[in-house]
């Protein structure tokens, strides 16, 4: 490999060494984000497979208002989903104002310890579908 720099060295001058890869930088976790309207809310378990319901499907929003540890989400069909966590009220309100855009599971591996104890984190997501009917 040539030095294209090497005319405008001083003689004996080596050239710089390749700076070294980087790992690209991880962006902190966030639970979840809103927009102004959100037509769809993007529920994301970890390393399993993303599922994205329209708010006009959600049929009803349960939440717990005084701990903040969970969200259950029934939508129309019999699908449930079910959100655990902790500090989950500011979740349950932008999900309530429809501008909750998505949710996303911690993956404790990747995202590394919490840096402020009171933001949401969610610990669990489980998508549950509508049990079998039983035939009469």
């Amino acid at each position: 490999m040539s030095d294209p720099l090497a005319a405008y060295r001083r003689p004996g001058a080596a050239p710089l060494a390749p700076a070294p890869a980087r790992e690209p930088a991880r962006e902190p976790y966030r639970a979840f984000a809103t927009k102004e309207r959100a037509p769809r809310v993007d529920i994301r378990p970890r390393g399993d497979i993303a599922h994205a319901f329209l708010y006009s499907v959600i049929t009803e929003i349960a939440y717990d208002r005084k701990a903040g540890a969970g969200i259950l989400l029934l939508l129309a069909g019999g699908k449930m989903v079910k959100i655990r966590g902790r500090n989950l009220l500011p979740v349950a309100e932008a999900l309530l104002a429809g501008s909750c855009s998505f949710i996303e599971q911690r993956d404790p591996k990747r995202d590394g310890a919490d840096s402020d104890p009171g933001m949401p984190i969610v610990e669990s997501i489980e998508i549950l579908g509508p049990k079998p009917q039983q035939k009469a």
